[in-house]
């Protein structure tokens, strides 16, 4: 099975939402 580039940006844009929020609620 080929994983697109697109699934990788998404999941990846995904992680970094997740990280930007847990910092905002640690700094918070």
């Amino acid at each position: 099975m080929k994983i697109s580039l697109e699934n990788i940006r998404l999941t990846f844009g995904s992680n970094i939402v997740l990280e930007d929020l847990s910092l905002n609620f640690k700094s918070g």
